[in-house]
């Protein structure tokens, strides 16, 4: 049997694993959408976190919150309706995608009080190649510094690869 929790992570942990991979946009945001609906809903059914991405509460100005919300919805509905003008297209931009991964990790470590590797690495990644999003600054803390200061935004395979190899901690 496969509960909703289980679903979303391996979506969710699919989604990263192609991210990571540099692999197709659509399908990486299509999953990442869909392990973050699960989750929200889940979140929402057992009073545990909430997604980020409902409100965009944690983005400083009203009117990109509200961009922000109108561009996840649209795309939603672009990749999972065929049905509607059939001849439209769309512009992804890779950010709203990591903005659901982030936001799917972090439901998700809310929800269940865990993360897998690829979520792990995912949020570290996140946070280092986007320090506008952080609460705390990751400048100020010495090894996600270092880490900024070593990879680029084309270096995510290497990233990955790294993070695993000098994992030892139990999730």
């Amino acid at each position: 049997m496969i509960t909703k929790v289980d679903a979303a992570r391996r979506q969710l942990d699919l989604a990263i694993e192609l991210y990571f991979r540099s692999a197709d946009s659509v399908s990486i945001h299509t999953l990442a959408s869909a392990a973050g609906n699960i989750l929200s809903a889940l979140c929402k059914a057992n009073s545990r976190g909430r997604s980020l991405a409902k409100d965009w509460s944690f983005l400083s100005r009203p009117e990109l919150r509200k961009t922000m919300h109108d561009a996840v919805h649209s795309l939603e509905n672009f990749f999972k309706h065929g049905s509607k003008d059939p001849s439209a297209t769309v512009s992804l931009d890779p950010k709203i995608t990591e903005l659901l991964l982030f936001d799917a990790c972090y439901m998700h470590q809310s929800l269940t009080g865990e993360s897998s590797t690829l979520m792990l690495a995912f949020t570290v990644w996140f946070r280092v190649m986007n320090p506008e999003y952080a609460v705390a600054q990751p400048e100020t803390i010495t090894p996600v510094r270092n880490l900024s200061q070593k990879y680029g935004k084309g270096d995510r395979a290497r990233f990955l690869g790294d993070f695993i190899r000098h994992r030892t901690d139990p999730v």
